[in-house]
């Protein structure tokens, strides 16, 4: 059964302070969705302007999907932005916030995705900031296929996640992980994550809307004397 598939996880990686963010990052070729998820380590008066994918190539705007700063600006901030259809390689994601303040940034690729938008692909975006110790995320319907992904983000430790993890880092700026939920069949799910010890924190979620690829095939035959028949036609 073809399902909301990830093709690419990168390492997730750490910057200091900057106004300009530069990762290193790899999409293959035939990736349909590329998410990108950006700590920032201080969100007070320091707006993410842009968010680009190939910088200095291709250049290719990401789309917000959804972003939540802690009940503390200065505590930093959770987002995810995404583009459609990347293009492939080792290539630069390039950040521009307004303060020179550190960041962590991780890519995720996937497949079998509705690939039309982001806002096609990607769907049910909720988030908050909490000072809970255990955090559930907004529970996302999906149909079967679809992928449910959680980020979350805190200023101490993540000590368990719900589900399947995407990528943990713990760098010298915020602490951050990613998970994500697979429907074998439509239904209901709530990704969540457990800290170290109760302090603040922020979160978000999505669905990634399930899209069956490939096209028509159609396979011939040469029959004696019967000339040239279509044996076989279907669809992936």
């Amino acid at each position: 059964m073809a399902v909301v598939t990830i093709s690419q996880t990168n390492t997730a990686t750490y910057n200091a302070g900057a106004t300009t963010q530069d990762f290193t990052f790899t999409v293959a070729s035939g990736d349909q969705l590329a998410v990108f998820f950006i700590i920032q380590d201080s969100a007070n008066s320091n707006a993410i302007s842009s968010v680009t994918w190939d910088a200095g190539g291709t250049a290719q705007a990401c789309t917000l999907v959804k972003g939540q700063v802690c009940s503390s600006l200065t505590n930093g901030s959770v987002n995810a932005y995404a583009v459609v259809n990347p293009t492939p390689g080792t290539l630069i994601l390039e950040i521009k916030q307004a303060l020179s303040q550190g960041m962590t940034a991780e890519c995720v690729t996937f497949i079998n995705v509705a690939n039309a938008s982001v806002a096609t692909a990607c769907t049910q975006a909720a988030s908050a900031a909490t000072s809970n110790q255990t955090i559930a995320a907004t529970t996302i319907t999906g149909a079967q296929g679809d992928m449910s992904v959680a980020a979350f983000m805190n200023i101490g430790t993540w000590t368990a996640n719900t589900d399947t993890l995407i990528y943990s880092l713990s760098p010298t700026g915020k602490d951050s992980i990613a998970n994500q939920f697979s429907f074998a069949s439509a239904g209901t799910h709530a990704l969540g994550a457990t800290q170290n010890a109760i302090q603040q924190a922020a979160w978000l979620t999505f669905d990634i809307v399930f899209q069956a690829q490939g096209g028509t095939q159609a396979a011939f035959a040469l029959w004696p004397g019967l000339g040239r028949r279509i044996i076989a036609i279907g669809a992936d």
